[in-house]
């Protein structure tokens, strides 16, 4: 009889918004209660591959708040209005059941500076082996979705999967981020970094997933003004339209928002949310500012205001304007199950390193230097397609690189 596999997906940052999100939607696609409308892998072309289906998927997860995923969805319902009250007490049984006794109380050296980095690997490599043995789980996928820390320029000294370990013991003390990805990577886990924060990029980090055949994917999920800017950059590309400024101003006012009150945490957000446009208009440098700005008042919702000018024949100044509202957590949670499924897909087809074809997921994708997000999207389809034939081996993103 052929073994049925069980999945694990673990949560950074469970008591969050977005990933009170997915789990909610998780529980509400699996028990028919909703549609899947928003998650990619529902698509009809997605139907040519075998994904692990949400209800073969286990969820648990680790938070530094003393939280509750069912406490953190109903202050959304006051505040936000997101989740139907009647959903809310129909998945009320599943999440005390299912949800809450895999989730523990998180690790961060950020909030916790006494801890060393060895503590606190220590702790977070108990943590997800405990999960995984307890439910008997053939794969994990770790998920960063905690909130953004702060840029770490000196972690690209790390060359070697060595360099880390040495730090452990007596460099400076190691961004949470970072020691969560190296548990995954070292205990042959996979590992998605849906956040800004520093994460599988590092040279270390990268070669230990190669070493260990691991795959992961990052970095910060591409939900709103970023998608917008993949998709209509191109377009002043390819009529010959020069673009000479474009500014976007963000505010949104969850956890995200409040974290990135903080100007070393917005900082990275920054960084990632810049990189796409100067890639995608290499040759024009356009003047190009992003701010962001906290306004508690919004809740979970986040508005993106963006003026574009540009010039055009006989150098005739032009402009577009575009405002995205859109809530934050509705974006963003579909995405996390998409890939989460996609990540044990490649698992299962002995695929490791950076998924280059889950580019379209992320603002600055790893391993990939093309933003264009039509680009990025076909590789998703030439990767469904090539698995939908029988003759297809299985093949590792390592050899594809």
């Amino acid at each position: 009889m052929k073994h049925k596999r069980r999945w694990g997906a673990w949560l950074i940052g469970a008591y969050g918004a977005v990933s009170t999100t997915a789990i909610l939607g998780k529980l509400a696609i699996e028990k028919r209660l909703v549609s899947p409308l928003g998650m990619i892998t529902y698509l009809p072309f997605m139907k040519k591959i075998s994904l692990p289906p949400l209800s073969e998927i286990l969820i648990g997860g680790t938070d530094i708040r003393s939280h509750s995923v069912e406490k953190t969805a109903w202050e959304i319902w006051e505040k936000d209005r997101l989740f139907s009250p009647t959903l809310l007490e129909e998945l009320s049984p599943y999440l005390k059941e299912e949800v809450e006794t895999c989730i523990v109380p998180g690790v961060s050296t950020e909030e916790d500076p006494s801890l060393s980095n060895q503590e606190a690997l220590d702790r977070i490599e108990k943590d997800i082996l405990s999960f995984q043995k307890k439910n008997a789980l053939d794969f994990v996928v770790v998920v960063n979705l905690a909130s953004t820390t702060s840029p770490a320029p000196y972690l690209e000294n790390f060359q070697e999967p060595e360099d880390l370990e040495k730090a452990l013991q007596s460099g400076p003390s190691l961004p949470s981020s970072i020691l969560y990805a190296f548990a995954a990577l070292k205990n042959k886990m996979g590992y998605i970094n849906f956040t800004p924060s520093p994460g599988t990029e590092i040279p270390s980090l990268s070669k230990l997933a190669l070493a260990n055949k691991v795959p992961h994917m990052g970095k910060d999920g591409k939900t709103g003004e970023t998608l917008l800017k993949t998709v209509l950059a191109p377009l002043f590309a390819s009529r010959n339209l020069e673009v000479l400024s474009w500014v976007g101003y963000n505010i949104l006012g969850n956890m995200d928002g409040k974290a990135l009150n903080e100007p070393d945490r917005k900082a990275s957000k920054i960084q990632t949310k810049g990189a796409s446009l100067a890639k995608l208009l290499p040759h024009q440098k356009p003047f190009h500012k992003v701010g962001i700005d906290y306004v508690p008042s919004l809740g979970d919702w986040k508005t993106a205001w963006d003026f574009i000018h540009f010039q055009g024949f006989l150098q005739t100044k032009m402009s577009l304007q575009f405002v995205w509202q859109g809530s934050d957590s509705m974006l963003a949670a579909p995405l996390v199950l998409d890939l989460i499924r996609l990540v044990c897909f490649s698992w299962q087809k002995g695929e490791f390193g950076p998924l280059v074809h889950l580019a379209s997921f992320f603002k600055n994708p790893l391993s990939f230097e093309d933003h264009h997000f039509y680009h990025q999207y076909s590789l998703l389809e030439e990767y469904v397609a090539r698995h939908s034939s029988s003759n297809s081996p299985p093949t590792s993103t390592a050899s594809q690189k």
